[in-house]
């Protein structure tokens, strides 16, 4: 699912399902697990696969490209 087309085009439920396919899965994982990796005494990580497309402006596939994004500052806030 890649939410192809420019943004505004895009149909509701394909934006829906492309957040549901690209960005809900990390969050419901990482909220499971995190209280378990900071209870570790050891370092623990965790790594979202992005998208190069998440850091650039692309008009052909924004839904993807703005979930990708959203995916990647999801991240960095677990990291603070």
């Amino acid at each position: 699912m890649s939410g192809g087309g420019k943004f505004m085009e895009i149909d509701p439920k394909v934006l829906r399902k492309t957040l549901i396919i690209n960005f809900v899965p990390a969050y419901i994982i990482t909220k499971k697990l995190l209280p378990k990796l900071r209870q570790r005494k050891n370092r623990s990580a965790i790594i979202n696969m992005s998208s190069i497309t998440g850091a650039y402006l692309s008009h052909n596939v924004g839904a993807y490209s703005s979930i990708k994004h959203a995916l990647d500052i999801y991240s960095r806030t677990l990291y603070k």
